[in-house]
């Protein structure tokens, strides 16, 4: 019953759960909100690129036919001057026919050359939001499993600080990836002012995430100084700095002291992180703790990996296939999602010490595709210097013979590459594997039952260091 009850009071909301809820509700609410009030506004109906001085066509979300083409870069508007990175927050005044159903004068450079068009403005529809969805590379089961993993793991551990901060990231951060992005345009400077500060401010808390994983840091898996000498002062300063930056921000109406705290808090956290790591792999011995760090490891790396290792690969091994784009989107998305889905099993401890074997076999893999892949390419260059020189129609000889030669070499290839890793990361288990290989041979060939008693006992405490060790034997006349 105590056992009982002490699980229910771990999965029961007290105040400080309800309003980490409400708050992540709040935020989805908001947003669904803005977009909804900002497809309310005129459109010509295009996404735009507006990480350069210029606002640069991507494609179109409307199903009829536009002036506009892919890679028209805008200038003006009516005369108007487009001014993307200007450093000002304050909303703008648009041209007076920026209004549904006129038109207006669109003054751009396509290839080079500057011409002017007549753009017709239109409302966008619900499924225009879907097609620029579709368009932006989002997935939407993934996008789906963000939000799942983390209403799911704060439900399970609701009194949980880790899991409350888990909430509020994935939150923000799909958050902005599902809807925000959905409304960031040329034109956001344009919109009107009760439209424009709650977009802005929804947008700009970016800085608190940088907080909520330095919180993250000192707190998950064990609470770590300065937290645990000033713990009021430390969370007011992970938060408050945030939020003068972003009240001083909105004031001014100028981006310099945002971005100032904004690089301060990545700062805090890099050095908060590799200090906090050091420490938990030098000074923690505990296992769960320890698997746990590993968890929070591989779930940090994850994203690491999925921003530069799947476009590399796509484009070494497939260089002439299409859409390899949309192949590394979709390897982005799912490797992604492990950010989220390792912090939750670090959190809910479900199936913790599986990340020993999960590092070991990634380990391993990831090796042996290197080396697979530097023998396929070398074995290709070497046979196409002797075959290729003589008949080109040889090129599909060249592949059979590299492929088989790499489906020879797999098998003894992992193992020995399995050893190597055992040897130098996982030193323990490798030693292991050896004393039984060892025990196995004496059992062959002792006969003598004492010397093999004492070897047994010798393997087990060298293998499992049991606490105590003893050896009960059955009499065979018993």
């Amino acid at each position: 019953m105590h056992g009982q009850k002490q699980q229910f009071d771990e999965r029961s909301l007290n105040r400080g759960s309800w309003a980490v809820l409400l708050l992540a509700l709040a935020y989805i609410a908001s947003a669904m909100l803005l977009v909804g009030y900002a497809f309310q506004l005129p459109s010509d109906g295009w996404t735009f690129d507006t990480n350069g001085d210029l606002a640069t066509s991507v494609a179109p979300i409307v199903d009829h036919a536009t002036p506009l083409l892919p890679g028209d870069q805008l200038l003006a508007v009516d005369g108007q001057a487009i001014l993307l990175n200007d450093g000002t927050l304050r909303p703008v005044a648009p041209p007076p026919n920026w209004q549904i159903g006129q038109t207006v004068t669109y003054t751009l450079l396509r290839e080079g050359q500057q011409v002017n068009l007549n753009v017709t403005l239109h409302q966008l529809s619900w499924a225009d939001l879907l097609r620029g969805y579709k368009l932006s590379g989002n997935i939407w089961i993934t996008n789906l499993l963000w939000y799942v993993i983390g209403f799911g793991v704060f439900f399970l551990r609701p009194r949980d600080t880790a899991a409350r901060l888990l909430l509020l990231f994935t939150t923000y951060w799909n958050t902005i990836n599902v809807f925000m992005q959905r409304v960031e345009d040329w034109n956001f400077g344009w919109w009107p002012p009760e439209l424009f500060y709650p977009g802005l401010f929804l947008n700009l808390l970016w800085v608190f995430m940088f907080g909520l994983m330095i919180h993250f840091v000192l707190s998950f898996p064990l609470r770590k100084w300065p937290l645990t000498r000033r713990p009021r002062l430390v969370l007011g300063l992970l938060y408050g700095l945030p939020a003068v930056s972003l009240t001083l921000t909105l004031l001014a109406g100028n981006f310099a002291i945002y971005n100032i705290a904004l690089f301060s808090m990545i700062v805090i956290l890099v050095v908060t992180l590799v200090a906090a790591t050091t420490h938990n792999l030098r000074r923690v011995r505990d296992r769960v703790v320890r698997a746990q760090i590993g968890w929070v490891a591989l779930g940090i790396a994850s994203p690491i990996v999925a921003t530069f290792i799947p476009g590399a690969l796509l484009n070494l091994f497939l260089p002439n296939v299409n859409n390899t784009a949309v192949l590394a989107n979709w390897a982005f998305n799912l490797l992604g999602l492990l950010l989220p889905l390792c912090f939750g099993i670090a959190i809910t401890r479900y199936r913790l010490f599986d990340i020993n074997v999960i590092i070991r076999r990634t380990l391993v893999y990831a090796l042996l595709s290197a080396l697979l892949a530097l023998v396929y390419f070398g074995s290709v260059v070497l046979l196409q210097n002797v075959i290729g020189r003589t008949a080109d129609e040889q090129a599909p000889l060249v592949i059979v013979i590299s492929t088989l030669i790499i489906a020879t070499l797999f098998a003894p290839l992992r193992q020995r590459v399995q050893a190597f890793i055992d040897r130098r990361f996982f030193r323990q288990k490798y030693d292991a594997q050896q004393i039984l290989a060892q025990f196995a041979q004496t059992a062959r060939d002792e006969v003598e039952m004492e010397a093999l008693s004492s070897e047994l006992l010798h393997v087990v405490q060298e293998t499992m260091q049991p606490a105590n060790i003893s050896l009960w034997l059955k009499n065979g006349d018993a």
